[in-house]
């Protein structure tokens, strides 16, 4: 043991030469080797210079590897939870709980876990940085709705962190909220609300782009990505087609992947309103490269659920419900994106019903229904109500779930999507009850 720590007391100093050596050397390559100098600043028992460069590491690979990205950021933490919590070690903690809050639902981190970071960190921005606590709001509401939680709610914290913004922000961190709240409403199937604050945050995106510090990416191609499924959910198709191929122009190595399948999701979702079968192949495929791209399982669930969308337009049901399926067998597995297990239920409903499974459709329709009210995701009820009023047999059951499909066309601004959905659907033909 005495033995041990003598070479352990040798080997300190070098390994601290060959940390402030590789930074060094390596100054103008970028932070491709700062985890390995994290390892060597951590050997030589330098914690903060260890956390500092892990926290570089972290950044320089989440947009090819969440998960160890993730342990990056983990790690930082933990190195710091034993020094005194004054000047930088405070704002390495703060920003390795935050990031950790802002990767987690990617890879299904629950809201349970994450909670306890963003209040630890919501006490440190309330003294140092108060221009961070609304941020911290919103990831609030961003992993609670990842976590299976209301779309309300997420749209409430977002608010709140509106308010508490103050003026408008120099830096762009007004855009990067009111992005989000435009995904909030889209969640939660506000059309008309989402559109409002998508209309806000572009007219606020200027030359200062706080998203590419803080979300990693820049908040305009989230918001038009957000925009275009808005405009396509409410049947503007070419409006939402125009933002979609402003994406699709943009080179994939300026995309951070999951903003990147977006745009190919929603040109499949626009193909598959318009019965147009000429590229659904293309960008289901193009899903699943940027899914083996960054292997989280994130994205790999949506990966299937491209395909499930591809199948579905060419009308291959069979196809589309194994697709589908398997995406919501991943999304309940990991427990990522638990926000989109109402629109796998309303599409898996509307598959059973096209081939004419009414009992199958009426339950995962039913199924749906019950998910989409505890998460106030009104479009995927608004689609399974659809589906109940074209399977049942009792004329006022029918009349009640059409007049509850009515009544969530009107709130949520998507007549025109719905009424199509409402004209194809309805003509199938139940074989099985």
């Amino acid at each position: 043991m005495a033995y041990q720590t003598q070479l352990k007391r040798k080997r300190s100093p070098l390994h601290a030469e060959v940390a402030r050596a590789m930074e060094a050397f390596y100054e103008n390559l970028g932070d491709e080797f700062a985890g390995l100098v994290a390892h060597h600043y951590e050997a030589a028992g330098l914690v903060v210079d260890a956390a500092r460069a892990l926290g570089r590491a972290a950044v320089w690979i989440s947009s090819t590897d969440t998960a160890q990205a993730l342990r990056h950021w983990e790690k930082t933490r933990s190195l710091l939870l034993d020094q005194p919590e004054a000047g930088e070690v405070g704002l390495l903690r703060s920003r390795a709980s935050t990031q950790i809050a802002l990767l987690g639902w990617r890879e299904g981190i629950p809201v349970e876990k994450i909670k306890p970071l963003l209040d630890e960190a919501l006490v440190w921005a309330r003294r140092h940085d108060p221009r961070t606590v609304p941020m911290l709001l919103f990831l609030e509401g961003r992993n609670h709705i990842a976590s299976g939680g209301s779309a309300d709610f997420y749209a409430e914290c977002v608010r709140q962190a509106l308010e508490n913004g103050g003026a408008i922000d120099p830096t762009g961190r007004r855009a990067i909220l009111n992005t989000a709240l435009s995904q909030a409403y889209g969640w939660a199937g506000l059309l008309r609300e989402a559109l409002a604050a998508s209309d806000e945050a572009l007219a606020e995106i200027g030359g200062a782009d706080a998203g590419a510090q803080f979300l990693g990416y820049r908040t305009e191609y989230w918001a038009l990505n957000l925009r275009g499924r808005i405009l396509a959910r409410m049947g503007r198709i070419d409006d939402a087609q125009d933002c979609f191929r402003r994406m699709l122009s943009i080179p994939p190595s300026d995309l951070d992947p999951t903003v990147r399948f977006i745009a190919h999701m929603g040109s499949l979702e626009i193909a598959l309103a318009r019965s147009d079968t000429s590229r659904t192949q293309e960008h289901a495929l193009q899903v699943t490269l940027i899914a083996q791209q960054q292997p989280s399982p994130y994205l790999r669930m949506f990966a299937l659920a491209a395909q499930g969308l591809s199948h579905g337009v060419a009308g291959d049901f069979p196809a589309a419900l194994q697709a589908y399926g398997a995406s919501l067998e991943l999304l309940r597995a990991s427990r990522v994106a638990m926000e989109y297990e109402s629109e796998l239920l309303a599409s898996l409903a509307e598959c059973r019903l096209a081939v004419g499974e009414c009992d199958a459709a009426a339950q995962l329709a039913r199924d749906c229904v019950e998910v989409s009210r505890a998460r106030a995701t009104r479009l995927p009820e608004c689609r399974s109500c659809l589906v109940l009023a074209a399977v049942s047999w009792s004329p006022d059951e029918a009349t009640m779930y059409r007049a509850r499909a009515d009544e969530l066309v009107s709130r949520t601004g998507a007549d025109i999507h719905f009424g199509q959905l409402h004209e194809v659907r309805g003509r199938a033909i139940c074989e099985d009850s």
